[in-house]
């Protein structure tokens, strides 16, 4: 499990100073590349010649609201490794310890040019798999 920590700010917020939903798939995107980038790998996989990782599918539940100011941890999980594509889990928790929302989104690796997917390389998979649930 990759764990970091955000803030919720003032423009991440709606009128009612929640977290607008739209953000909070803002921030997983950006615990995602952040654990990207804590990888040892030969490649930015963000910015490849070869490969692209779009998302597939995305979806989010909200269990608390998360209000601005507040401080949230965020635990990234692989949940599933496939040959060419793999799932992360989002949790964001509270200060309290409770869970505020889950956000799970899908990438698929595909060949740039083609657009068709293919094997995740290896050193990937194997970063990914220290994440793994």
């Amino acid at each position: 499990m990759f764990t970091t920590k955000t803030i919720i700010n003032f423009f991440d917020c709606d009128p009612g100073g929640i977290l607008f939903y739209a953000n909070l798939f803002k921030k997983a995107h950006s615990a995602y590349e952040e654990m990207m980038n804590e990888f040892d790998l030969d490649r930015n996989y963000f910015f490849d010649d070869d490969y692209i990782i779009p998302i597939k599918n995305a979806h989010a539940e909200f269990i608390k609201p998360m209000y601005v100011g507040q401080d949230v941890t965020i635990h990234l999980s692989v949940s599933q490794l496939r040959k060419s594509a793999f799932e992360l889990e989002c949790k964001f928790i509270d200060d309290a310890g409770n869970i505020a929302a889950i956000v799970k989104t899908i990438h698929v690796l595909v060949d740039k040019n083609s657009f068709l997917k293919t094997d995740i390389p290896e050193e990937l998979k194997n970063n990914l798999a220290l994440h793994l649930l």
